[in-house]
């Protein structure tokens, strides 16, 4: 291409900016400005959950694109399909101080735990019966901030009424430790602020006998906290929540108007990370790569 032909069919294009080795893109989706060559949607069959950066959630309806963040942190989320395992409602108390159900507020049904640090909350109903030894399992819960500087949660993955994972999380510096890892499993856990006094914290590790009932507790809380959206999935990622007890998200698509074919994506995420792939439109829908999670700053298709 002749600089006088750059010059004007690349340098004096809206797009010129998304050019990729001089190459213009052939569609633009830019979900931190709202630049779009093309209309799009999500198509999902059920509801989400939105989460703000003022740590409030909100339950968006079928369909509805979940945008997250502000300024150069705005993307879009799309995730895979996902059950909830837990029913949050049977738990079982031992030797807390005081369990008193708070209601709802900022979207998030909660539930204060008061303790001297040596009772624990058991969660007893989370349906792993059918998982295979070795299924990756993860578990999540929003704390919301009292008094208490820290708790322990740990992941039950083998024989019942052992502590098989255990991490310490403190809300103050944002620390997570790793306390007992029984069976020197391959495990991660960790901690996300959420805003409002708010984080959320998960374990992720393998299961090793599927006949345990004692899969999650929350221990050491010397002092107060709140606990809501206690979540367990089948997967080695934690994704956003879902809000009802053993309910389902379903997976998300992001269809444009499209010319159906090939085309070679260009994927910018919120921490500006790149990832290049090929991808497929079909009938207006793009097969992204599969992955429990997609955060979409931007996407050019070439």
């Amino acid at each position: 291409m002749s600089a006088a032909l750059f010059n004007a069919t690349v340098r004096g294009s809206p797009f010129a900016a998304y050019a990729r080795n001089g190459a213009l893109p052939r569609a633009v989706f830019d979900f931190e400005t709202g630049i779009y060559t093309h209309a799009w949607q999500i198509e999902r069959g059920s509801a989400a959950t939105l989460q703000a950066e003022d740590g409030t959630l909100a339950q968006l309806p079928n369909d509805t694109a979940r945008i997250v963040g502000q300024g150069g942190g705005r993307h879009l989320l799309i995730e895979a399909g996902a059950m909830n395992l837990c029913d949050a409602s049977k738990t079982t108390a031992i030797n807390l101080t005081a369990l008193t159900p708070l209601g709802e507020a900022g979207g998030l049904d909660r539930t204060e735990i008061a303790d001297d640090g040596n009772g624990y909350l058991q969660f007893n109903d989370i349906g792993i019966a059918a998982l295979s030894s070795g299924t990756e399992i993860t578990c999540s819960v929003i704390i919301e901030n009292g008094t208490a500087p820290d708790c322990e949660f740990w992941l039950g993955i083998g024989p019942t009424g052992s502590a098989r994972l255990r991490y310490a999380f403190d809300f103050g510096t944002g620390s997570v430790a790793l306390i007992a890892n029984i069976d020197g499993v391959s495990a991660d856990a960790g901690m996300v602020a959420l805003g409002g006094g708010r984080h959320r914290v998960w374990i992720t590790g393998p299961i090793i006998s599927a006949d345990t009932v004692e899969l999650c507790r929350i221990t050491g809380v010397a002092g107060t906290l709140a606990y809501g959206a206690m979540q367990a999935e089948a997967a080695a990622n934690v994704t956003s929540p879902i809000l009802s007890a053993n309910g389902t998200r379903a997976a998300e698509t992001l269809s444009a108007g499209l010319t159906d074919g090939q085309y070679n994506a260009l994927l910018v995420g919120p921490d500006l990370t790149e990832a290049e792939f090929p991808v497929t439109v079909a009938a207006g829908s793009l097969a992204l790569p599969d992955a429990p999670v997609h955060k979409i700053k931007r996407l050019c298709l070439f």
